[in-house]
């Protein structure tokens, strides 16, 4: 074995992974396709009845709010987090629940955040 046979089975490999990742996306479109068209179906029936959840012998649709905070501009959402000590909003990203708690206490959003939820569609196997 030396560097070049390892370096070109490497790239082989890679190009294989490659295709197969290519293939695999293409067989899977239709499928992931479908999918969505099924679960806005079904969240549409529920929204229209009014229920949250509906379970059958198959599983269980339910409707689940999703929130992302994401920083509009880190300069004020840091500044504000030093003003008021509240450095546990901080991890390698602001904490959506401790941000989500502080709004829920204060009915304020922090500067520089933007919030963002959306209700969507789960199906729980049976």
């Amino acid at each position: 074995m030396n560097i070049e046979t390892v370096i070109g089975g490497y790239v082989k490999l890679r190009t294989q992974r490659d295709a197969l990742k290519k293939k695999q996306a293409e067989e899977m479109a239709p499928i992931n396709d479908a999918m969505f068209k099924l679960s806005s179906w079904l969240h549409k029936q529920l929204q229209e009845s009014g229920q949250t959840s509906a379970k059958t012998g198959h599983g269980t649709a339910f409707l689940q709010t999703d929130t992302s905070v994401a920083i509009d501009d880190w300069e004020s959402t840091i500044a504000f987090i030093k003003d008021h000590n509240l450095w546990s909003m901080l991890e390698r990203r602001v904490s959506k629940s401790v941000v989500t708690d502080y709004i829920e206490s204060t009915k304020e959003i922090p500067p520089g955040l933007s919030i963002k939820s959306e209700i969507s569609c789960h199906v729980r196997k049976a």
